[in-house]
């Protein structure tokens, strides 16, 4: 489990980008070789844009109450 889940299981929201998953993602063989440098930059970039929205907002950030459900969960989460 992520920390970012303490905050989304207290209704904060939540915003978790990531550059994507390797097959061995975690393991042992998981070694900067497989980096994707582009996805990481364009993951970078999207994070930055992000957050100067959302510094200029005006008034508070609400949660589109359209929204019941959290995403599935993700598929190379491991206990």
């Amino acid at each position: 489990m992520s920390d970012h889940y303490t905050f989304f299981e207290a209704g904060i929201p939540i915003v978790y980008p990531f550059a994507g998953y390797i097959s061995d993602y975690h393991r042992p063989a998981d070694n900067r070789d497989k980096l994707d440098m582009g996805r990481i930059a364009r993951s970078a970039l999207f994070v930055t844009r992000l957050v100067r929205l959302l510094a200029e907002h005006p008034g508070p950030i609400r949660i589109d109450p359209s929204i019941e459900v959290a995403p599935p969960p993700d598929p190379f989460e491991r206990e």
